[in-house]
């Protein structure tokens, strides 16, 4: 799939690409609150689509390459929009892998996000291409360290904190030049990640939903 990330900010969503890399000019935080909770609604299972319209141009093929139907009730991330389509993020079948797709907005119910207690972010959260680390501190205060890896270069970022809002970020403090910002929420089950673009080697980056694998060690 081209790489677009997905989540430019709260009030420009109308997206033309489904997929979790590249970053726009808005904040960090701002594109992770953009992120929200929902699940496949009732009906048969359906598939995702590289494209939001319902008939690919030249007979293409619309579905993305490497994915099954989805049965309703499957839970995932909402990342954006395009009239009646909507930009999600689901578990795949293997344990690492996450699946970026349209779907019908009829197919789709929002609902709103759980109560995020601290303890809910600590465990190993993983995706195919990078790894996070959350462990609680002292009181509410969280720690989170992560690796990723693309190609032959790699990146790495660690900051500590409390969710504000539900967001733990990057000190707010942390604005010089080619400084790593990194912005992490949960949504429901999953984990939402944004960062800068300076946090490792050429493309190298965090942006994406990540799965929780394990408590840490």
């Amino acid at each position: 799939m081209s790489a677009v990330f997905l989540m430019r900010d709260i009030s420009a969503r109308e997206l033309t690409a489904c997929s979790p890399h590249e970053g726009y000019p808005s904040s960090v935080a701002s594109r992770v609150q953009a992120a929200s909770a929902g699940r496949i609604s009732a009906g048969p299972a359906i598939s995702l689509r590289t494209l939001p319209k319902e008939a690919c141009d030249g007979g293409a093929n619309c579905w993305v390459r490497g994915t099954s139907p989805l049965e309703s009730a499957v839970q995932g991330v909402e990342l954006g929009r395009n009239d009646s389509w909507v930009c999600v993020a689901v578990p795949g079948k293997r344990p690492l892998e996450v699946w970026y797709g349209w779907l019908p907005d009829r197919r789709w119910q929002s609902k709103d996000s759980w109560d995020e207690f601290t303890n809910r972010w600590v465990g190993v959260w993983q995706n195919e291409d990078a790894k996070i680390k959350i462990q609680s501190l002292s009181g509410q205060s969280l720690s989170a360290t992560g690796n990723a890896i693309w190609g032959n270069h790699f990146g790495d970022f660690g900051l500590t904190g409390t969710p504000s809002d539900g967001v733990l970020s990057t000190s707010a403090n942390a604005q010089a030049p080619y400084s790593c910002q990194v912005a992490l929420r949960l949504v429901g089950h999953l984990l939402v990640a944004a960062d800068d673009g300076q946090c490792g080697g050429m493309n190298v980056t965090f942006d994406g939903v990540y799965r929780f694998r394990r408590r840490p060690h």
